[in-house]
């Protein structure tokens, strides 16, 4: 059994789960992979599920396509909600760096959808990024944490995390 697996009882060591969505992200402390989950912290992005026209002031511009006979919008779609999402996976960055280097913490899981993953390990420093040994690319946001243990269980069952044996 290596230290990934089980603590000791004076010092436990602690896998770092973190579930993260567009709108939601908790950050759960485990003992083991598979154990159960211990809710460290919660954060919430308002902006995520806001229509693109409730995160500005103004309207989009229009304009007149000649060749469709249309009027249509100006401007990229979704553009404000990317920015909205990207600014929330800095904040979350913030905080795992801060939760990850405690010594206790062994390990890193990151469990959310693909693009957010992506994102959270492209603003987490290398540090943080050195403590990741899996990810579940699956948007597990409002799930119970008894389906996130079946997860991280058959992930660990299958050999799908670093380090572990």
């Amino acid at each position: 059994m290596n230290d990934i697996d089980a603590g000791s009882a004076a010092a436990p060591y602690v896998v770092k789960v973190i579930v993260a969505s567009r709108g939601q992200a908790d950050i759960y402390d485990a003992v083991g992979l598979g154990k159960s989950l211990t809710l460290v912290r919660t954060f919430k992005n308002p902006k995520a599920h806001l229509h693109e026209r409730q995160l500005v002031s103004d309207s989009p511009g229009r304009v007149y396509n000649r060749t469709g006979g249309v009027h249509q919008s100006y401007g990229q779609r979704h553009k404000l909600r990317d920015e909205a999402t990207e600014s929330f996976a800095r904040e979350l960055g913030k905080a795992l760096t801060t939760e990850v280097r405690s010594k206790r913490c062994v390990g890193l899981v990151l469990i959310g959808a693909p693009r957010l993953l992506n994102q959270l390990q492209q603003v987490v420093p290398r540090s943080v990024q050195t403590k990741v040994i899996g990810r579940i690319p699956k948007d597990l946001g409002r799930q119970d944490t008894r389906v996130i243990n079946r997860y991280l269980a058959a992930a660990k069952k299958n050999r799908e995390f670093v380090g572990i044996a």
